[in-house]
């Protein structure tokens, strides 16, 4: 059986809505799906209502975003199945308050560097939980600036050590995400391990 367990919607990071993610699934004859959302469950839990609709089985997840204190690397671990979403929201809130901080910081980093503005980028993060690194760089597309969104601009921008608009977002202990998962009921998984 075909699945996809690691989708993104525009409620994070993603480039499509929730009703086209379970649609390109039918379309493409993925039975099941996960829509796991950075640091938000809103996608999954409605994309669950709309794929009962179209059928298509959706999984619901999220992805968190955590740091590894014993090396200081960044680890997604993507949460499946949870019985109590509710336990893990302020985890939610709390990455996503530092994702924003940052995000803005890095806006204004990158307004000094190119002629856009702040309005440009939350066009791009409309019905987004948060702005993403991926929201300034379609509006530095759509200027121009850049012809894809992991080139040569993004790295000169947001490399984690030598970006000229990089922000770090304080992102909690992989291991306490991990424990607070499997106490809210859900499975966790490493995401990307490579």
């Amino acid at each position: 059986m075909a699945a996809d367990l690691h989708c993104h919607t525009k409620m994070s990071d993603g480039s499509v809505g929730i009703d086209e993610v379970v649609l390109l699934a039918k379309t493409h004859g993925i039975p099941t799906i996960a829509v796991t959302d950075h640091d938000t469950f809103a996608g999954s839990t409605r994309a669950k209502i709309f794929g009962d609709r179209h059928g298509v089985e959706v999984i619901s997840g999220v992805e968190f975003s955590t740091t590894d204190p014993s090396t200081g690397r960044k680890a997604h671990i993507l949460c499946y199945l949870c019985e109590n979403t509710d336990r893990l929201e302020g985890l939610c809130k709390r990455t996503g308050d530092s994702r924003r901080r940052a995000s803005c910081i890095m806006i204004q980093k990158v307004m000094r560097l190119y002629p856009i503005t702040a309005e440009m980028v939350l066009r791009r993060a409309q019905g987004s939980t948060n702005i993403y690194k991926q929201h300034i760089m379609h509006a530095l597309i759509d200027a121009g600036y850049s012809n894809d969104f992991f080139g040569e601009t993004y790295h000169k921008l947001f490399n984690s050590k030598t970006g000229l608009a990089y922000y770090p977002v304080r992102y909690p202990d992989v291991h306490d995400v991990i424990a607070q998962i499997h106490d809210a009921g859900g499975v966790a998984v490493l995401a990307h391990p490579g």
